[in-house]
């Protein structure tokens, strides 16, 4: 058995102060902002509605990459480079969809992450605490 990280004992204000001591601004939260000023550049014209559609479509097609690499079929297309490439437009459009609303999707990770890291699921089998 994997032994339970050191995070998890951690309170969720204890768990976002340690981020806050080790970032100034994320990287991530620097991405966003290019991505912002990006999109406004090349897709002046997309809403929300465009960039939801977007990660639609490309979890669609990390679904078509995982289906693939477990029935084992279409090997001469390379479903690992699908997958990864999935994940990241997954990411981009989810970076505009938060732009689009004014949303951080670096304070949305730590606010959400900073409450279910603590949860000890296999100490607490019907529900978290």
């Amino acid at each position: 058995m994997i032994p339970k990280p050191d995070f998890m004992n951690f309170t969720p204000s204890e768990l976002k102060d340690s981020w806050n001591s080790q970032l100034g601004i994320s990287t991530l939260d620097m991405i966003q902002q290019q991505q912002k000023t990006w999109k406004e550049y090349n897709f002046p014209n997309n809403t929300d509605i465009d960039q939801f559609l977007g990660i639609v479509e490309e979890v669609g097609e990390l679904a078509h990459a995982i289906l693939k690499l477990r029935q084992g079929i279409r090997l001469t297309e390379d479903h690992r480079a699908g997958e990864r490439d999935a994940i990241g437009d997954i990411a981009i459009f989810l970076l505009g969809y938060c732009n689009d609303n004014n949303i951080s999707l670096m304070e949305i990770i730590k606010e959400t992450w900073s409450t279910v890291a603590p949860r000890d699921w296999p100490a607490h089998r019907r529900g978290h605490q």
